[in-house]
C-alpha cells in the first residue's frame, strides 16, 4: 500500500504475495517486493503491473535493495541463509552466496572499493561479500542478533540495529566499531540515514522512533 502524508491510501497492489510482504523498495524506476513465500517481484512504478518475478529463495525474503552502481541489478537476502543478485535485463539470478549457520535479516552495499554487499542477521555477525568470491572477504562480530544495517550516504560508516535495542556505528573500511547509542527498550527493526547524514533514524519494537544526531 502507498499512503499520502495525511494517512490517506493512494493505491495498493492486492495479493502481491502469498502471505506477508516482508521487504519493499520503491523509486522512480520500479517497485520491488519480497514475500513470506520466498518470491522477489518487480512491479511497474506507474501502472503497478507485475513485470517479472524470481522464485529462487526457499524461505521468506527479508530485504531488497537495488545495486548502487547498476540499478538494473537487485540484491536480496532471505531466511534460507542465502543472498542473491538478479539481473533485470537478463531476467535471471547471476550471483548467490550462502552461509551454513544462521540467516540473513538485512543487506546494504558499500559505495567504494568493489561495491561489496554487507549482510547482518542471526548470530551477531556482519559479513562483507564480493560478487567474485564464494566466501566473505571481511567480517565483524557482535554478541547479539543484528536486525538491520545501512551504509551512510558518504559510504564511510555503517549503522546497525540489534535485538537488544542498541544502535551501533562501524567504520566501513576497517569494520571497527566507533560508536554506540543506547535508548530503545526492544529490538531495533530498521534504520535510515538522512540524506545530509546529520541524522540517523531508528524504529524499534518498543513502538518508538528515535532521531540520532550524527557528528563525523
Amino acid at each position: 500500500r502507498c499512503f499520502a502524508p495525511n494517512g490517506q491510501k493512494v493505491w495498493e497492489i492486492a495479493n502481491a504475495h502469498r502471505g506477508s510482504v516482508l521487504a519493499v523498495y520503491a523509486d522512480a524506476n520500479y517497485i520491488l517486493s519480497g514475500g513470506q513465500d520466498g518470491a522477489v517481484r518487480v512491479w511497474a512504478r506507474k501502472t503497478h503491473e507485475l513485470m517479472m518475478q524470481f522464485a529462487e529463495h526457499t524461505k521468506p525474503v527479508t530485504a531488497l535493495i537495488p545495486d548502487f552502481e547498476k540499478p538494473y541489478l537487485i540484491h536480496s537476502c532471505s531466511l534460507d541463509k542465502t543472498t542473491a543478485t538478479f539481473d533485470l535485463k537478463a531476467q535471471r539470478k547471476i550471483v548467490a552466496h550462502q552461509i551454513k549457520n544462521g540467516s540473513f535479516l538485512d543487506v546494504t552495499q558499500r559505495k567504494d572499493n568493489e561495491y561489496e554487499l554487507i549482510t547482518c542477521g542471526q548470530g551477531g555477525y556482519l559479513l562483507v561479500w564480493d560478487c567474485d568470491e564464494a566466501n566473505p572477504v571481511a567480517s565483524a562480530d557482535y554478541p547479539y542478533k543484528l536486525n538491520t544495517c545501512r551504509v551512510s550516504p558518504d559510504g564511510n560508516y555503517l549503522a546497525v540495529g540489534s535485538e537488544t535495542g542498541d544502535v551501533v556505528i562501524y567504520n566501513v573500511k576497517t569494520m571497527q566499531q566507533i560508536a554506540q547509542g543506547d535508548g530503545h527498550s526492544a529490538e531495533v527493526n530498521r534504520l535510515q540515514w538522512s540524506t545530509d547524514q546529520k541524522q540517523l533514524i531508528s524504529v524499534a519494537q518498543d513502538n518508538s522512533v528515535f532521531v540520532w544526531n550524527f557528528y563525523a
